[in-house]
């Protein structure tokens, strides 16, 4: 018979194992690895960026201004409904911008003249949404407002959307000029551009953001 030499120790069982190898490996992980730091956050304030350190906007500024002007001078005739054959009896705008419309129109692009009713609808919504935009785009680009951000970005979706209606009726009644064709062309890209610029959350700085840094 063997000899007894103590009190026998029962092995763990497996289910015990497999626990104490997860809580383990659970610490192992916990333990930050050589050359590796805890990571902490700070805010970080962005600075405003002045206009006079944005030269591309001043692209967008010049192209508020003249759009502004062009809607309550030019853009109107088409929304009021003109009757450009016959031109009397004129309010408002002074005759002087109705003769320069109709001189475009016969010169570059008769579909000013024609207005037909999408193009019509299409200077109507300029008239009460985009004229107003511009006044308050012109300013706030210049202040570096960010609330114009959101404004900038439906009305550049939306002047992209109707030029391409526009261009589109261009070719299709008459082979367009290559003065209409830059002329429409300067407009695309001022609308990518606005886009372009208002696509981040602040487009003129002035916030705060958070960094991390390891230590």
């Amino acid at each position: 018979m063997p000899k007894n030499t103590g009190p026998s120790v029962s092995s763990p069982s497996p289910s015990l194992r497999r626990r104490k190898k997860v809580n383990e490996n659970k610490n192992n992980e916990e333990r930050p690895k050589n050359g590796q730091h805890n990571k902490q956050q700070r805010l970080v304030w962005e600075r405003f960026v002045h206009v006079s350190s944005r030269p591309v906007d001043w692209i967008l500024i010049i192209y508020f201004f003249f759009a502004f002007m062009a809607t309550y001078f030019f853009a109107i005739q088409q929304a009021s409904g003109i009757d450009f054959n016959y031109p009397r009896g004129i309010i408002y705008p002074p005759s002087t911008f109705v003769e320069i419309m109709i001189w475009w129109g016969r010169t570059y692009n008769p579909l000013c003249l024609t207005n037909p009713l999408f193009y019509r609808t299409i200077q109507t919504i300029n008239v009460a949404l985009a004229g107003p935009f511009f006044l308050f785009a012109m300013i706030n680009f210049i202040s570096g407002h960010n609330w114009i951000r959101l404004p900038t970005l439906i009305w550049s979706s939306c002047n992209l959307y109707s030029l391409v209606i526009i261009v589109t009726e261009e070719f299709a009644t008459a082979e367009p000029s290559a003065v209409l064709l830059y002329y429409y062309a300067a407009h695309f890209f001022v609308s990518l551009l606005a886009f372009y610029r208002s696509w981040k959350p602040f487009p003129f700085g002035g916030y705060l953001r958070l960094v991390h840094d390891s230590r």
